[in-house]
């Protein structure tokens, strides 16, 4: 595959719909506008505070904001859990741009505790803008697409970052602005933006995006705890969430600490330290933009969420090292260009994606509350901290650093808890959403228990065929005495299942007064009623058992003779066995008078109960034999014979459907030793397929390591439908044996070739459907068949080295018709698999509810109708073959006639 292809390869993993890159771009220009304002506000609130304060004091401000947060967050989960997204973001958009304005208004009287306030207002509007926006982000977009969209979304934040840093330092260096003049041109911006939120709802196509009506609410909210904290709790995931959150916040804000303490040292003025603000914010936003432009969105595609998670602390740690062996204000700013470069970048798009496989009615009520309570809740932890270690234990920031990386670790670990625990909520809600009830009543076992001989009788007079045969098989099971007149009434019964298990019972009771009734079945119409009826008869008859025995091989009848051979086969002892010749076997193989297909089966069940070798050319007979009865009976012998002469015959009538299961038994009795017979027929390319295609299914028969070796080799070199077979007879085992696996790159060599086929064979339909291919009226029901037999087969690989109920669930959403648990199944599956395989395989899963090709380079490489007939002619299906060949053959001629001609008018003009 050259360069070309695998760019498109790669391309085709960020596809969207139209109208989703419309609501992306827009959702774009809105994260942009509001990280404009956030930009604007940040080095104003920072150097002021710095300027009039002090970094010494910035502890207390962190618990005072931890403590102002908390009704808020309270408070607008409230709100959220009563009113639409779009409704609360509305509101809470122009309710902030009137607080900036009040702010702006007040901040020039110089009071100390207006800084105070205006630096805590500041780290809340924060976390409020972006969690809401990330909210509204989770709600619109499903989990496919937030995959491909929120990096894309997190570079709109970093561009409005550095543009609002720039525009910063322009504001007041270059126009001599106040700082404090920024807030009144934020809170213009922010008022701004209401309209593009009432855009974006109405592209979406939604002015409320609420999960559930105002109905629905009502009853949610009488079920719904009315703490938040108790919902956090009681779930996992969530609490894991908590914990990043919580340990990022508290690393990051001593990294702040560090950094505008070592700023504060190294300039004196106010002016001075805002313009370093700006323009570091403006450059740390620029190389975060770089980051998510080119690197963002693919690191999250290749590496995952828990990649995503991992990065920032890794690198953190790096840096925070170089803090602790040289600190200053080029390692304090290192460190925090880091935390800010990656933060808003990579970090913030793993953190938003932990959000989306939750139900949207509990993000929607939880989600701004952690994001408001434990930011800045771990914020006034992290001041308490800071107050601890500065004024307590009189650390410099220096020694900090420790307690930064130790703080790392732990981070590290409950980032990859976190990544884990987002592939377990896609995982736990696929199995509840797909397990169906099948539970099953137990009432026929309870009537069982309560039977008694009332009941019984009562069944045994009924015409039923079902009534009768569960009143006989409870009298097998427990010893009711009923009258037996019942029984032999029933001899009659019109069901000859019912006559085979009334003679049974009256055997196995030793009911020996009824000879002459059950005589009568002796030339009933079904072969095996008349079996059971003499077999009784030379039970309970007087007289010499050999003599009737000798009497019965020599009969007139054929039907008798069959009997006869078939006591012999079951229950004969040596001496009745002596009885039978070789010419009398051999005529009986031989007769086809009438009833003769019924001598010749027993025949064949005899010659498996005293098998010699010189009786092997008449079981061979039998294996060929016209009769479909006798052919089965041959099949079970053959298998007592152990006799390796047969297994080829054997192999050849497995193409046969109404022998199949019978040699498939027969098979299995032979065990590993006809393993090396049994390969050389399925790799076999001169052998009919109809042979071969179930021939892995024998091996899975015998689960073994050899068995699942030969099968694993044999992947290699079998085309399809043996290869199918492979597949399926392998995942037959791996159910029995759970530790068998097949390697990843096996798993992805076959998993290419199945995206391949797959890619070419919908390819091949589209051109047949537009008319461009003209083929017989089976061939779009046969290129379709083909299509989803390929499709479930790449779920039957994956099933090979992964939990085999996860790929199943995945397979079962992926093919239904719920959209939302078809994307989150599309979501694991990704997570589940390796990067090569995972940019091929996407794009199938996508695409395949819908009327669109893949794009990938398969598809591609079918470019005109010559293309689709040579790779429909060597599909590797014989069935598939068959239909198609002669329509092949005639759009082959016609394009040869087609292209000579061409080359005629060309000599002619020439």
């Amino acid at each position: 595959m050259d360069i070309r292809n695998v760019g498109k390869d790669f391309r085709a993993l960020f596809t969207l719909e139209p109208e989703i890159k419309t609501q992306a771009f827009l959702m774009f220009a809105y994260n942009f506008v509001l990280l404009n304002t956030l930009y604007l506000l940040k080095p104003v609130r920072d150097s002021l505070f710095l300027e009039q304060v002090g970094a010494y004091n910035l502890p207390f401000v962190f618990i005072l904001t931890a403590i102002a947060v908390i009704p808020i967050s309270i408070g607008y989960s409230k709100l959220s859990k009563r009113h639409s997204v779009g409704w609360v973001v509305s509101a809470i958009t122009l309710f902030l741009a009137a607080n900036l304005f009040v702010i702006w208004f007040f901040i020039e009287m110089n009071k100390v505790w207006l800084y105070y306030g205006f630096y805590v207002w500041v780290s809340i509007y924060s976390v409020l803008i972006t969690s809401q926006f990330w909210l509204f982000a989770n709600t619109i977009f499903n989990s496919v697409q937030s995959k491909k969209i929120f990096g894309f979304l997190s570079l709109g934040a970093i561009a409005g970052g550095v543009s609002g840093g720039e525009l910063t330092a322009i504001f007041v260096n270059q126009l001599s602005l106040q700082p404090e003049s920024l807030l009144l041109i934020s809170a213009i911006i922010i008022a701004a933006t209401a309209p593009l939120v009432w855009l974006i709802l109405r592209k979406n196509g939604k002015s409320n995006l609420s999960s559930v009506d105002k109905k629905e609410y009502r009853k949610a909210d009488q079920a719904i705890p009315s703490n938040p904290l108790k919902e956090i709790l009681s779930h996992n995931h969530l609490l894991l969430i908590t914990a990043l959150i919580a340990v990022t916040v508290m690393v990051t804000t001593l990294i702040d600490y560090q950094f505008k303490t070592v700023a504060e040292a190294a300039y004196t003025t106010e002016a001075g330290l805002t313009s370093f603000m700006g323009r570091f914010y403006g450059r740390v936003s620029l190389i975060a933009l770089i980051i998510q432009l080119f690197i963002g969105t693919i690191f999250t595609k290749k590496y995952g969420v828990s990649g995503a998670l991992l990065l920032l602390p890794l690198a953190l740690l790096i840096s925070a090292g170089g803090m602790l062996l040289i600190p200053g204000l080029v390692a304090g700013t290192i460190s925090r260009g880091i935390d800010q470069t990656l933060k808003h970048s990579i970090d913030r798009t793993g953190r938003e994606l932990l959000f989306v496989p939750l139900p949207e009615e509990l993000k929607n009520r939880v989600k701004v509350f952690i994001d408001l309570f434990v930011d800045h809740g771990a914020q006034g932890l992290t001041g308490l901290l800071l107050l601890g270690l500065t004024f307590g234990l009189n650390l410099d920031v220096q020694e900090i650093s420790v307690v930064v990386i130790t703080l790392l670790v732990a981070w590290v670990v409950i980032a990859k808890m976190a990544g884990n625990s987002y592939v377990d909520v896609f995982r736990n809600t696929l199995k509840r959403k797909m397990k169906g009830d099948w539970d099953k009543s137990t009432e026929n076992s309870s009537r069982f228990e309560e039977a008694n001989e009332e009941s019984i009788q009562k069944l045994l007079k009924s015409d039923e065929e079902s009534d009768v045969l569960w009143a006989l098989n409870v009298m097998r099971e427990k010893d009711f005495d009923v009258d037996s007149n019942l029984l032999i009434r029933n001899l009659k019964h019109s069901s000859c299942k019912v006559r085979i298990n009334i003679v049974r019972l009256l055997r196995k009771r030793e009911l020996g007064d009824w000879v002459d009734e059950v005589m009568d079945l002796a030339y009933d119409e079904d072969a095996d009623v008349r079996m059971e009826a003499i077999r009784y008869v030379y039970q309970f008859y007087e007289g010499d058992r050999r003599e009737k025995l000798t009497v019965g091989l020599h009969h007139d009848d054929a039907r008798v003779q069959a009997v006869a051979m078939a006591l012999i086969a079951e229950e004969g002892i040596e001496e009745e066995k002596k009885l039978i010749t070789d010419k009398l076997l051999d005529e009986a193989v031989h007769f086809y008078g009438e009833y003769g297909h019924e001598l010749r089966k027993q025949s064949a069940k005899l010659l498996g109960e005293m098998y010699e070798n010189r009786y092997a050319h008449l079981l061979k007979e039998l294996l060929n034999d016209e009769n479909p009865s006798v052919v089965k009976q041959a099949i079970e012998s053959t298998a007592k014979t152990q006799d390796r002469r047969f297994v080829h015959d054997l192999l050849l009538l497995m193409g046969s459907g109404i022998y199949r299961k019978a040699v498939e038994k027969a098979l299995r009795e032979y065990g590993s030793r006809i393993y090396g017979t049994m390969y050389d027929h399925m790799t076999d390319s001169h052998l009919p397929v109809s042979t071969r295609r179930y021939i892995p299914w024998l091996f899975s028969q015998t689960v073994s390591e050899d068995s699942w070796e030969i099968l694993k080799m044999s992947l290699k070199f079998c085309s399809i439908p043996i290869r199918h077979g492979i597949v399926k007879a392998l995942l037959r085992m791996r159910k029995e044996r759970p530790i068998f696996r097949v390697s990843d790159e096996v798993i992805a060599q076959n998993i290419e070739r199945e995206i391949d086929r797959y890619s070419k064979l919908k390819k091949a339909l589209t051109f047949y459907q537009s008319g461009k291919v003209k083929l017989s009226d089976e061939a779009d029901e046969i290129l379709e068949y083909e299509i989803e037999q390929t499709f479930e087969n790449i779920f039957r690989l994956l099933s090979l080295n992964n939990d085999i109920e996860d790929i199943d669930n995945a397979y079962k959403a992926i093919v239904g018709d719920n959209p939302r648990l078809r994307s989150d199944a599309i979501e694991f599956i990704e997570n589940l698999i390796n990067w090569e395989v995972r940019k091929l395989l996407i794009p199938i899963l996508e695409t395949y509810h819908t009327d669109r090709l893949p794009p990938n380079s398969f598809t591609s490489a079918l470019s005109d109708t010559e293309d689709v007939l040579f790779f429909l002619k060597g599909i590797c299906h014989a069935e598939l073959e068959e239909k198609l060949a002669p329509n092949l053959e005639d759009e082959q001629e016609t394009e040869r006639q087609r292209q000579l001609a061409q080359k005629a008018n060309v000599e002619v003009g020439e």
